[in-house]
């Protein structure tokens, strides 16, 4: 199956996927494939493993919130609503350096090492989502680009903790602003308003996503094909059991 090959359209439910450099993973509602790019023998490795049942009630439960969904989220803005706060304009100047700092290391990191990554996953899934093809000619007509992006909250975002910062309110309400617009985006997608679209689409086009080569591009298919197989075999399992 490396050529791959094409797949009912929706047979496989995909919640999302992680891009890090030479490991691109795929989540579906049930399994979590790996593919990791081993530089010395220039091969790629995978591994697939079922989700816990608490993860698929997570990732399955349609009316709960979506940050409690991601246990990261959960973590990091709780620890923000607790901890954030800070007194002294001294220690606020340091914050805001840092946190520059910080952001712009980071984002320096990703456009090095991990974008062509994020672009393959990202073209992967959308051509598996749109026409259920994992062919890599298929992939190719994709691109890195992709209005599901979690860039397309970054604007949304700061938004939120400028204006509450500037009206003096604290954490736990800017903490509340940020979880509000990751629910709206339900109801209200960010990439349907013409502003946090365009900087999504900026922020990857520049930073976050290029245009992969072809172990990039192979790494990621590989993913996707570890994870159809994996419903594949399940599927069959339980057919055998009827």
């Amino acid at each position: 199956m490396t050529k791959g090959s094409t797949v009912p359209k929706g047979n496989v439910k995909i919640f999302g996927g992680f891009s890090f450099p030479k490991k691109i993973t795929v989540v579906s509602n049930k399994f979590r494939s790996l593919a990791k790019y081993n530089s010395d023998t220039q091969k790629i490795e995978t591994t697939v493993k079922p989700l816990s049942d608490f993860q698929k009630k997570l990732i399955n439960t349609v009316w709960l919130p979506r940050t409690l969904r991601n246990p990261i989220l959960v973590y990091g803005l709780m620890w923000f609503a607790l901890f954030g706060s800070m007194e002294s304009s001294t220690v606020s100047l340091v914050r805001l350096i840092s946190t520059v700092s910080f952001f712009t290391l980071g984002f320096w990191f990703i456009s090095k090492r991990i974008a062509k990554w994020h672009g393959a996953e990202h073209m992967t899934i959308e051509a598996y989502l749109t026409e259920g093809d994992t062919s890599t000619e298929g992939i190719k007509k994709y691109s890195p680009i992709n209005k599901r992006c979690g860039g397309r909250f970054l604007l949304p975002w700061l938004m939120v903790v400028v204006v509450f910062n500037f009206l003096n309110l604290g954490n736990w309400f800017i903490t509340l602003g940020i979880v509000t617009i990751l629910e709206l985006d339900r109801f209200i997608p960010m990439h349907k308003v013409p502003v946090f679209r365009q900087a999504s689409y900026l922020l990857q086009k520049y930073i976050t996503t290029k245009e992969p080569n072809e172990r990039e591009l192979l790494t990621a298919q590989k993913a996707m094909l570890l994870l159809i197989e994996a419903h594949e075999e399940l599927e069959q399992k339980q057919q055998k059991s009827l």
